[in-house]
């Protein structure tokens, strides 16, 4: 399998913003507008990675933006490093989609299904969420775009992978990750993402085997007992991690990361 993701992420040059020179939604404005972000089409399919770490400075002021289910979940966990970086996951996603949308970040409201998929409560759109440690992932497409799914993992998993051929490949797709008799755990780990993203966007979660259905990049395809196409999208970006977007057919994602 190619190890080169299909569509690359821009990088731009950026001065770097803290807390007290700005507070955190003014500090997601500047990042949004940098990064030329600020418009996402009803053609496309957008979304951005942040790396909480980068935003720590403004830890104290993320907690404002939480909702009392987040603060709920967050105090479910055990680790202080993994509550500071979902609360800070939790406010930027709030405020990437107040911004995105065009409402005041009080009027934002993320619920959960009955299976614990992210829904937008207005209805405007359709959103997806991701995070590997330190690192989110958002993704939103407009309502009449339908629904979309994103996955991050960090790129140190790909040394687990080892042994989950039987369980994520289709059979089509064991001989594309063998490489001189070796299995290719990065590729496994990309069609990993990809199978995970497209669940996501069914709302299947893992109730759906991956080794049932085949997930090629950017090349549309149908999930077993669905009738929906769906196309997945990988995304580069210079960062330890791999990520996906499944989307409707023909949509072209609008990938940032956002940096302050």
């Amino acid at each position: 399998m190619d190890s080169s993701p299909v569509t690359a992420m821009s990088a731009t040059s950026r001065m770097p913003l803290n807390a007290t020179s700005c507070a955190l939604d003014d500090a997601l404005r500047v990042a949004i507008a940098r990064e030329g972000a600020s418009t996402i089409v009803p053609t496309q399919a957008a979304v951005v990675v942040v790396d909480v770490r980068q935003w720590s400075c403004w830890q104290r002021q993320a907690s404002h933006y939480l909702s009392e289910r987040d603060r709920r979940q967050l105090a479910r966990l055990r680790r202080a490093d993994e509550q500071q970086w979902r609360c800070m996951g939790y406010a930027l996603l709030r405020l990437w989609l107040s911004r995105t949308i065009g409402l005041p970040s009080a009027q934002v409201e993320v619920a959960r299904d009955a299976d614990g998929r992210p829904l937008l409560a207005s209805g405007l759109g359709d959103i997806s969420l991701s995070h590997a440690g330190p690192w989110f992932a958002f993704a939103f497409a407009w309502a009449t775009q339908g629904r979309v799914g994103v996955d991050l993992e960090s790129r140190e998993r790909a040394a687990g992978m080892e042994g989950l051929e039987d369980y994520v490949c289709h059979p089509h797709e064991r001989d594309s990750l063998v490489v001189h008799g070796q299995a290719d755990h990065m590729g496994l780990l990309r069609l990993w993402t990809r199978k995970e993203a497209a669940l996501k966007r069914a709302g299947l979660g893992l109730s759906l085997e991956p080794k049932t259905f085949v997930a090629p990049s950017d090349t549309p395809f149908r999930l077993p007992g669905l009738g929906d196409w769906v196309q997945v999208s990988e995304l580069a970006l210079e960062a330890p991690v791999c990520l996906a977007l499944a989307h409707a057919p023909g949509m072209a994602p609008a990938a940032h990361w956002l940096r302050p």
